[in-house]
């Protein structure tokens, strides 16, 4: 990688992502706790079902960026 590329960005973006799946959201203590019930209407309900189209398609030309609802929950 050159400095200043402007994929530079986008690879930490992809590194943090998978940074966040192997170790959890909360890996360095800045991220809260999202406590939300499955049934509310904020949850991604293709995130329950194990896939999240805003995820899938992510760094692709298919992008749809950023999943406007929780894709977070507490398992209790």
């Amino acid at each position: 990688m050159l400095a200043g590329d402007p994929n530079d960005s986008v690879q930490m973006d992809a590194i943090r992502k998978q940074l966040n799946v192997l170790m959890g959201a909360n890996r360095k203590g800045e991220v809260t706790e999202v406590n939300q019930k499955y049934y509310n209407r904020d949850v991604c309900r293709l995130f329950l079902v194990g896939l999240c189209l805003h995820e899938l398609f992510q760094l692709t030309k298919m992008d749809m960026g950023p999943c406007p609802k929780i894709c977070l929950i507490q398992q209790s």
